[in-house]
């Protein structure tokens, strides 16, 4: 390495002495030295680095599209035999939990060279409670996305524009491939290779049960429901791939997988979905917390790192960055926890108001469906730059102090003045840095 950079060196110095103080006679000359040390370039990455990585999922082949953009060519091993899991299936991307950020896509593609088509923009969210009903719309929510086996699946968008061939039903073991590789990054989908090298901290083991039903389904919008009665401190949800489809899901933690029947069966008859059912798929799902992300040469990205909430389970937005992220680092020599440490604190955030959540009886769930629903309060949530997670988490820490800077109070004097300078300093404090370029 230090030989190429080396070469770079002196190649730049005397290409710029050829090309002012030589005549044209010389110039091939250059240029063929030119030639040779870029090829020399091209093939640094192939020959020089070896780069294993694990799961062609969309944080693996995020990162095995950043490696080939950076002139390295990895080698990668997915256990199933296709790109993306067997069912369909629909994500949410939801712009309100990444702000600075405004929209996700947009941001993938300017600043992680991944441009990505959605199935459809979110234009509203309808949040159901027990007893309560909210709508929210808005003209971008953010977008809703396919996964799995569809051929507009995130995953399959990723892979179709990769060069690398991808090493299909091969169970790689990471442990195994850190002393054939320089580098090896886990992108598997779980927690394992972070619970083997002594990594992971749980937080909330949840059981998932999803459903691709028929009926009619208004396109655009995305249904979120809550009741502890059947999903205990978890949600399900309703995301339609067109008007005669969509993708129902309960996720329940704290059970047992054989106790998932009765769930499922009383979230269908609560909530009075008799709709013909599919197909079904269920899996188990390990919140946690990865203690550090790098451990020697083996990089965790994806859920395998932790980047995924167990607050509405984003991860899809993380896990792409991480795989980019992880990519940069190998490529440049860079500290990959420094440079996943936003995403990290961001995930934490959003974590740790999953566990406020998780103190709410049924009433309390409706007081909060309620209060989302109300004018003023969805104005600043939804219609404003507003981070509110960032806030949310602050004020529910104490690290706002509403009562003594005179907002709480109604007041309209100095103090009222001095708390509203509170505020936009709170603001501006909340705001993460991943907004920018990563």
């Amino acid at each position: 390495m230090r030989f190429i950079q080396t070469l770079n060196y002196e190649f730049r110095t005397l290409s710029g002495s050829l090309n002012t103080r030589l005549s044209g006679i010389f110039q091939p000359l250059t240029g063929l030295y030119t030639s040779a040390v870029k090829y020399i370039f091209q093939m640094e990455g192939e020959f020089l680095l070896r780069v294993a990585i694990i799961g062609a999922g969309p944080s693996g082949l995020a990162c095995a599209l950043e490696l080939e953009r950076l002139g390295i060519k990895p080698v990668i091993f997915e256990r199933y035999h296709r790109i993306g899991l067997p069912v369909e299936r629909i994500d949410m991307l939801l712009h309100l939990a990444w702000r600075p950020v405004k929209d996700q896509l947009a941001y993938l593609a300017r600043h992680c060279h991944l441009s990505l088509m959605p199935a459809a923009p979110l234009h509203a969210i309808i949040m159901y409670g027990p007893n309560r009903r909210s709508v929210i719309r808005k003209r971008l929510l953010g977008y809703l996305i396919h996964r799995g086996r569809s051929p507009l699946s995130i995953e399959n968008q990723l892979a179709a524009r990769l060069s690398t061939p991808v090493n299909f039903q091969v169970l790689a073991d990471p442990l195994e491939m850190a002393g054939q590789f320089d580098y090896v990054v886990v992108a598997e989908g779980d927690s394992k290779t972070a619970r083997r090298l002594g990594l992971w901290q749980e937080l909330s083991p949840l059981i998932i049960r999803g459903a691709t039903i028929l009926g009619q389904f208004e396109p655009r919008t995305f249904h979120l429901y809550w009741d502890t009665r059947y999903a205990g401190h978890g949600f399900g949800y309703l995301a339609p791939f067109d008007r005669g489809r969509a993708s129902l899901h309960l996720c329940v933690g704290g059970i047992r997988p054989e106790d998932m029947d009765d769930h499922w069966e009383l979230f269908l008859e609560s909530e009075k979905m008799h709709y013909p059912i599919v197909e079904t798929f269920e899996q188990e799902f390990h919140a946690g917390r990865v203690i550090c992300r790098q451990k020697n040469n083996i990089l965790l990205v994806g859920n395998s790192g932790g980047f995924v909430s167990c607050l509405l389970g984003l991860g899809l937005f993380p896990g792409m960055i991480s795989g980019v992220l992880a990519a940069r680092a190998i490529a440049r020599n860079l500290d990959y926890e420094s440079l996943v440490r936003q995403l990290v604190r961001r995930i934490d955030i959003l974590n740790e108001l999953r566990l406020s959540l998780d103190k709410l009886d049924n009433k309390g769930l409706d007081r909060l469906v309620g209060l989302m629903g109300m004018p003023g309060v969805k104005q600043m949530v939804y219609n404003s730059e507003l981070d509110v997670i960032s806030l949310s988490h602050r004020v529910l820490h104490g690290r706002f102090p509403l009562k003594r800077s005179g907002i709480a109070s109604g007041q309209k004097g100095p103090a009222f003045r001095k708390g509203t300078i509170t505020i936009r300093r709170h603001i501006k404090a909340a705001l993460p840095v991943y907004g920018k370029n990563p």
